[in-house]
């Protein structure tokens, strides 16, 4: 019985010590561009109907930087990065990026929920006239539609809960003072899968949870043979 319970243990304790460090959440992402707009949008080096594929991670431990009653907004809580066939974007930790969270949030046609990244990473072409970017997540439900039950940053997301699922990129043009001028082209995308990234420390942890089904095989093997030995002698 010793045994059992000590190879349970080895079996459970990395499970249980990994889900209670659990916060950084992290998904892969692949999606299909529906188009590039803008005066500029041949310099994105992006075409409508190609493959982009990406990653976000959010930290849920973030804490609220600002709210409204029906939403929230997180500062430094997320990163977006993503690869299309000829351009990359690489979230750099911009600390104005931020993650918003909307429950039942009013709106005209009705209350709707959303979860949305908005990341200002670099971009991988050269650029002649944008010098800012933003890439966006952007799920949210129809009007009338609630798949959250308050505006804390979920643990887990499924494309199936939601009727807009968007990976947006932005190029902006800022002159010297700093001030907004243009926004030369934007790439817009739908997101056709999300897979959630397993936590590193599950792979780290997973020896430990192979040795304690080793143990617990060894122990069984062991008290077989005690038992077969003691009756043995006692014929």
């Amino acid at each position: 019985m010793r045994s059992f319970v000590l190879g349970f243990a080895f079996l459970v304790a990395p499970v249980a010590l990994n889900n209670a460090e659990a916060t950084v959440v992290s998904y892969d992402f692949t999606g299909t561009v529906t188009g590039v707009y803008g005066s500029y949008a041949e310099q994105s080096g992006v075409s409508a109907g190609e493959a982009v594929t990406g990653n976000f991670t959010f930290d849920t431990d973030t804490p609220v930087s600002s709210s409204g009653g029906s939403w929230a907004t997180y500062y430094e809580a997320a990163s977006v990065s993503a690869a299309f066939s000829a351009a990359t974007i690489s979230s750099v930790g911009d600390p104005k990026r931020a993650l918003q969270v909307r429950n039942d949030y009013s709106a005209a046609a009705g209350n709707w929920d959303l979860f949305n990244i908005d990341d200002y990473p670099t971009y991988s072409l050269p650029q002649p006239i944008a010098n800012r970017f933003c890439s966006q997540i952007r799920l949210a439900t129809d009007p009338g539609n609630e798949v959250f039950s308050d505006t804390s940053i979920p643990d887990t997301l499924d494309l199936s809960w939601f009727d807009v699922d968007w990976f947006n990129v932005y190029a902006y043009e800022f002159n010297d003072q700093g001030a907004y001028v243009s926004t030369p082209w934007e790439i817009r995308a739908d997101i056709t899968n999300l897979t959630l990234v397993p936590e590193p420390a599950t792979f780290a942890l997973a020896p430990f949870a192979l040795l304690g089904l080793t143990f617990y095989g060894w122990r069984r093997r062991q008290n077989t043979c005690l038992e077969f030995d003691i009756s043995s002698i006692q014929k």
